[in-house]
């Protein structure tokens, strides 16, 4: 049973079903990976999403020794919390993540939409070992995954600096009732090269619950009430919205017409607060 489910798991992970992977901030955890002579333990304090971290164990484990496996999977580790560190990101730390599991396996994961992975090529059994070498100590393996993690708060900062504008301020409080979120937010011009190409007019609020645009007064603030009485996250991003259209023609589905809501801004994160009356 417990073969099948870590197959299922594999499958998973390599094929990109459905794996979404926020940053769980989880307690402090030892992981550990045995080295050509030392066991060395490394604290990680940010996590990919458990499916995408049991799924790519699950993978590793079946594809090559354990003590080449549990190499591979304290650097992959190491490398999304360095980077979560730096950057706050979810994308940016999986990204350096799965790059450094390419390097040792030849195995080339990517990001098809939101947080979902996906791999492709075939597996290089040539680069694994080297996944031994500088594993000794958590510095080493901090060293090691460096490459991986600088280019991805490289390409985050990059994309940060273009975006037009910036959620500068985010709350979100639960409700009275306890049954809903009560967002508030303001949006402020980041690039304003860029601002003057496209306005932002809507916020969109995201939870558990999926999407909630909120128009944007004048003054770059919006506001929404969100049921979703399990929240205890709240992200917002600023944009607009276009016609979807097809050679010149504006798509409709059941008779209503198809809208594109276009990103002009980076991802604003907070804890959802107790009702304070």
């Amino acid at each position: 049973m417990n073969k099948l489910k870590a197959t299922t798991l594999t499958l998973i992970a390599i094929l990109g079903f459905g794996i979404i992977a926020p940053a769980i901030p989880a307690i402090n955890h030892p992981v550990t990976a045995q080295a050509a002579t030392k066991v060395v333990t490394v604290k990680i304090k940010h996590w990919a999403n458990a499916d995408v971290e049991v799924g790519m164990a699950a993978w590793l484990y079946a594809t090559f020794s354990n003590k080449v496996a549990k190499a591979i999977i304290v650097k992959a580790d190491v490398a999304y919390n360095n980077t979560y560190a730096k950057t706050k990101s979810p994308r940016a730390a999986l990204i350096a993540m799965m790059a450094t599991v390419k390097r040792y396996t030849g195995v080339k994961f990517k990001i098809i939409r939101n947080d979902y992975v996906n791999g492709s090529n075939a597996i290089d059994r040539s680069k694994s070992k080297a996944a031994l070498k500088n594993a000794a100590t958590a510095a080493q393996v901090s060293a090691a995954v460096s490459p991986e993690v600088n280019q991805a708060v490289k390409a985050f900062k990059v994309k940060q600096a273009a975006y037009a504008y910036k959620v500068s301020k985010l709350t979100s409080t639960k409700t009275k009732s306890n049954q809903a979120v009560k967002v508030t937010g303001t949006v402020a011009i980041h690039n304003h090269a860029n601002a003057k190409k496209h306005h932002a007019k809507w916020a969109r609020i995201t939870t558990y619950k999926g999407y909630k645009f909120a128009r944007l007064n004048q003054r770059g603030t919006f506001k929404a009430t969100i049921k979703a009485p399990k929240a205890k996250k709240t992200w917002a991003r600023a944009g607009y919205y276009t016609k979807k259209t097809k050679h010149g023609k504006v798509i409709k589905k059941n008779g209503k017409i198809v809208y594109i809501f276009h990103l002009l801004s980076g991802q604003k994160k907070v804890t959802v607060q107790a009702y304070e009356g």
